[in-house]
């Protein structure tokens, strides 16, 4: 009987880490397909402008303030679009590098 508690249990656990694991990496990808819409819209302004926007008014995005995604622009040439995953963390992608990072 002790066994099968154990053996139940630890299945639960298995089954609770997989879930988790599956939805982070869900929440990132969309995360991905909601920021590149936004960079993809930044791009093809700055193909039009020569210039990269103050902020995403100038897109005719309205940005959602809580959890984003959200743009900086950092100077001429560069800029971020990011979102808020936690208290003190960020998703977020840097046009200099031109990939998405977790930082802290």
């Amino acid at each position: 009987m002790k066994r099968i508690l154990f053996v139940l249990l630890l299945l639960f656990f298995i089954v609770l880490i997989v879930t988790i694991i599956l939805k982070t990496k869900w929440e990132e990808n969309d995360y991905i397909k909601k920021g590149e819409e936004v960079i993809n819209k930044i791009e093809m302004y700055r193909i039009k402008t020569n210039m990269l926007p103050e902020d995403l008014n100038e897109l005719n995005y309205i940005e959602n303030m809580q959890e984003g995604p959200h743009y900086m622009k950092i100077d001429s040439a560069n800029y971020q679009v990011y979102y808020c995953i936690g208290f003190d963390d960020y998703f977020v992608y840097d046009s200099k590098e031109k990939v998405w990072k977790k930082t802290k």
